[in-house]
């Protein structure tokens, strides 16, 4: 207060607090370890290293199954029937044999194929998941590097926040004494010097 007053090139007894009370410009509510999962969450980065390494699994695990035999089932099935007269009417009155004949079959067809390349898929398969776990690793040092920012930063607020309550005692304080001060010299109590030490402190 006491620079200000001097850079403006007021008297040195003049006081210079400011109009609005010392506050954050904003307020966060979240604790510490929510805000760690906050973070981890929001990032991209981890995100997009996240679905990498799931893909590069999905991707090792549709090669194996190439090595996964493949089974056929195939099931027919056949009905018969016949009805008609066992001999054809005769003039001479012979008696008709009428017939009736029913039949059925089936038959199952199984087919079992394996295929192998030589090791060739499972290599492929390897490869991936190794992909896999290198994308997993990314994530996890990435949300290691997150939770130590947000520590940092999140250490910082909470100081801040200390500091601008101290300075709020210390202006409350400095004020009291610049006004105390005034008041004893108006009446001859103190000298100007001690006027100038207690705006000065401002």
């Amino acid at each position: 207060a006491a620079s200000l007053a001097e850079k403006l090139n007021l008297d040195n007894i003049t006081m210079i607090v400011p109009l609005d009370p010392l506050e954050l410009t904003g307020e966060w509510n979240l604790s510490v370890d929510d805000t760690v999962q906050k973070a981890k969450f929001e990032r991209e980065e981890i995100k997009n290293a996240n679905a990498l390494s799931q893909t590069k699994k999905w991707a090792g695990l549709a090669q194996l199954g190439n090595y996964i035999p493949s089974l056929g089932l195939i099931g027919t099935a056949n009905i018969t029937n016949e009805e008609g007269y066992t001999n054809a009417p005769s003039r001479s009155g012979k008696s008709n044999n009428w017939t009736s004949l029913n039949g059925w079959d089936s038959s199952i067809i199984l087919n079992l194929k394996w295929k192998f390349d030589g090791g060739v898929a499972a290599a492929t398969a390897q490869s991936m998941f190794a992909d896999s776990q290198g994308y997993l690793e990314n994530a996890k040092q990435k949300e290691f590097q997150v939770t130590s920012q947000v520590i940092s930063s999140y250490g910082q607020y909470e100081l801040a926040r200390i500091e601008i309550d101290a300075a709020k005692q210390g202006l409350e304080s400095a004020t009291l004494a610049q006004k105390v001060a005034r008041e004893r010299y108006s009446i001859g109590i103190t000298d100007y010097t001690t006027v100038v030490v207690a705006t000065t402190n401002l």
